[in-house]
């Protein structure tokens, strides 16, 4: 509604449509294949909450993460969305 007919006509190198319909993407054999190697010391679902409320969970007390905006790079489906419904930074993470 909010974007009209002032659609993309593709968004991270597919068709609109098809890029705005496409399936979650699970990770459950990369993270079992990990888990296998005993290289993961944490891990979070994030939701609701995003990485600000949900990172913190899996710390020890006295831990912190930190992190920088623009250190991984944000998809043009999402940069399409937070510009066309007026999301703050704050809310996309």
């Amino acid at each position: 509604e909010r974007a009209g007919d002032d659609l993309p006509a593709t968004l991270d190198g597919q068709p609109f449509k098809q890029a705005v319909m496409a399936p979650t993407r699970i990770y459950v054999k990369n993270v079992l294949a990990a888990l296998e190697k005993g290289t993961i010391k944490a891990l979070a679902h994030i939701t609701g909450g995003g990485l600000l409320e949900n990172i913190p969970r899996v710390l020890p007390d006295g831990l912190a993460a930190h992190l920088t905006k623009g250190s991984w790079p944000q998809s043009e489906l999402f940069a399409w969305l937070q510009k066309t419904a007026g999301i703050d930074d704050i809310e996309m993470n």
